[in-house]
């Protein structure tokens, strides 16, 4: 059960989900449902990315899309 808004979350964890090699960007995104998720956007999903990123943090899922590389528009 989260004990705090998802924006906090959200601002506690991106750089240390930054961080993570492959990690191309983090936001709050919203669960099928409509309930609140972190969305981590990686360049690929293999299993180096699976072990470091939690499937929760303070309470909240953490959903995993592929987003390919990104750059300057």
């Amino acid at each position: 059960m989260p004990t705090r808004p998802i924006d906090e979350v959200l601002a506690a964890h991106s750089a240390e989900l930054m961080a993570t090699p492959g990690v191309t960007i983090v936001f709050v995104g919203a669960l099928g449902d409509g309930s609140p998720c972190v969305t981590v956007g990686v360049v690929e999903e293999n299993a180096a990315i699976r072990r470091a990123i939690p499937s929760r943090l303070e309470g909240y899922p953490v959903v995993v899309q592929i987003t390919g590389p990104l750059g300057p528009r």
